[in-house]
């Protein structure tokens, strides 16, 4: 679905109506789709990719590496040291590789739908280190996966943002974001000038908290008193670009979003938001 297509739905819609986390579990180890899962020691630290990937992506691990293609629907995008994004084609490949920086003893697994780095009792700081598209020959600090068939531009529900995941800062001026984004903007400034609320808007299949105006898409799932929290030494602000809020992590390894989540009826539900996915608080 191209920006125009997007921008089209979201004007008649309106007319009508974005570290390492200590886990007790303990983990299993995928060396490949296909052979069985080790146990791991439950002292052993995951460290998630915080990346959707869609239903119908295959994996292979390999060495320090995760391998995997995407279904049709699916594009990867990724972005250099430099800025510079790049694209592959629908259903593309790409790897992502974890690396111990002090010690040794990091390597990709899945812990349940989950995709990340076990850093082992060898290793004090392992990161995911490079991602790559296939095709591409620079490597890429970032990657996003997004749906290019997705379709519920709005959200009125809370369970249609539990699990998903919120689409990181450095996208935000990705073309096809931020053309997006600059129109959303347009039409909100079109609007009566009252104070700003956010409404949650799903984007190629990630979820952009979007600051509007109370009038600007009635029935769209609102976000309240939004906050974030860095959990270890360091400062994490709430911070806005583009009209989207998010957590500027940039002197925190490991920053979390917290808020309430209100629908068009009244209700409401408090939601944390950890390596970029959304989780609701029951």
């Amino acid at each position: 679905m191209n920006t125009n297509t997007v921008l089209m739905i979201a004007i008649t819609i309106t007319c009508i109506f974005g570290s390492c986390k200590r886990n007790d579990k303990i983990l299993p180890d995928m060396k490949s789709s296909d052979q069985e899962m080790e146990l791991r020691s439950n002292e052993e630290t995951f460290i998630s990719f915080g990346i959707p990937f869609p239903e119908g992506t295959t994996f292979e691990i390999e060495g320090s590496a995760l391998n995997f293609s995407l279904p049709e629907s699916h594009i990867i995008v990724g972005i250099d040291q430099a800025g510079n994004f790049y694209q592959s084609q629908s259903g593309g490949s790409g790897s992502i590789t974890c690396k111990c920086t002090q010690g040794s003893g990091c390597d990709p697994i899945k812990q349940g739908d989950d995709y990340g780095c076990l850093m082992k009792s060898g290793c004090s700081q392992c990161t995911k280190s490079t991602a790559s598209i296939k095709g591409v020959a620079e490597n890429l600090v970032e990657i996003a996966i997004l749906d290019t068939d997705f379709s519920d531009l709005y959200i009125t529900k809370i369970e249609q943002i539990d699990g998903k995941y919120m689409l990181p800062h450095h996208f935000f001026d990705y073309p096809e974001v931020k053309d997006f984004l600059l129109k959303i903007g347009d039409i909100i400034d079109d609007l009566p000038k009252t104070s700003k609320e956010i409404t949650f808007i799903n984007l190629y299949g990630y979820i952009l908290p979007v600051e509007t105006r109370p009038d600007a898409f009635n029935h769209a799932l609102i976000g309240s008193k939004i906050t974030c929290s860095c959990n270890v030494t360091g400062q994490c602000p709430k911070d806005s670009y583009l009209n989207v809020v998010w957590c500027n992590s940039n002197n925190c390894t490991s920053c979390t979003m917290s808020g309430l989540a209100r629908t068009a009826d009244g209700e409401e539900k408090s939601f944390i938001v950890e390596n970029g996915k959304i989780v609701i608080q029951n």
